[in-house]
């Protein structure tokens, strides 16, 4: 049986659950690991399944210390069978100092859906996401005019998920999973970053890059004489979150 519409009215891609404080949670031998204690209280929504737990820097705190673990929602997919949604964790002390960070799959039994503009807008990777891309940049005569003599395929990943753009004098000619040759080149960052910056207020990848959060594989000569037609795919990717944040918004506004 499919769970009412409304159980998944929070469920927005960049929001943030944040738990509840605690004292004395952070025990090594937690079989769910640092922080594991407290996930209890940033599930998703009601029957979310955790199917994957992944932690980083973990740091051992002191046995009485307080803490509490907050999840930045950054993957909703609801599928024929099952949603499926992703969270960046934080597991931070009093002073919001970060004592470990990871991330967590959730799976919703009976959360059937259709891929909406919205949710679409946000599934960076995802074949329905490159589609939307390569539709819009296909009107704009700067990526045209930038590509035009490009003959290869642009990877874009966020996390697992990945999608392979072939390009052809100044067209995206294919939008695939993965291209029968590979990339030519392939940016990735986590999908926490990549939900960082497509809500920010300004584009700041090359800020973002120079720290490592993005990182690129392939030919990096290609890469760089790319990165114009890249910043452009980038920005049409904000303009499409915006979009639909400005969607929601007024949505919400006749709601109220």
């Amino acid at each position: 049986m499919s769970l009412p519409t409304s159980e998944f009215a929070d469920l927005v891609v960049g929001s943030t659950i944040v738990g509840a404080a605690h004292r004395g949670v952070e025990r090594s031998d937690s079989p769910l690991g640092p922080g594991g204690d407290l996930l209890g209280g940033v599930v998703p929504c009601r029957g979310a399944r955790l199917t994957d737990l992944v932690w980083r820097q973990p740091t051992l705190a002191a046995p009485n210390a307080t803490a509490r673990l907050t999840m930045t929602i950054t993957r909703w997919r609801a599928e024929s069978a099952a949603g499926r949604v992703h969270g960046a964790l934080r597991l931070v002390g009093a002073a919001d100092e970060l004592l470990a960070s990871g991330e967590s799959k959730w799976e919703v039994p009976g959360a059937q859906g259709t891929a909406t503009p919205e949710r679409i807008a946000w599934d960076v990777g995802s074949l329905a996401w490159g589609r939307r891309i390569a539709d819009e940049l296909g009107k704009d005569p700067a990526f045209a005019s930038t590509t035009a003599t490009f003959d290869g395929t642009i990877g874009i990943a966020s996390g697992d998920d990945e999608i392979h753009l072939r390009i052809y004098r100044g067209a995206i000619i294919e939008v695939a999973p993965k291209a029968l040759a590979g990339s030519t080149f392939t940016v990735w960052a986590s999908e926490l970053t990549w939900v960082e910056m497509l809500q920010s207020p300004r584009l700041d990848y090359v800020r973002r890059a120079s720290s490592r959060q993005f990182t690129t594989r392939g030919n990096s000569f290609e890469y760089l004489r790319m990165f114009k037609a890249l910043m452009l795919l980038v920005e049409q990717a904000r303009a499409n979150v915006a979009e639909q944040i400005v969607a929601t918004n007024a949505t919400e506004v006749d709601d109220a």
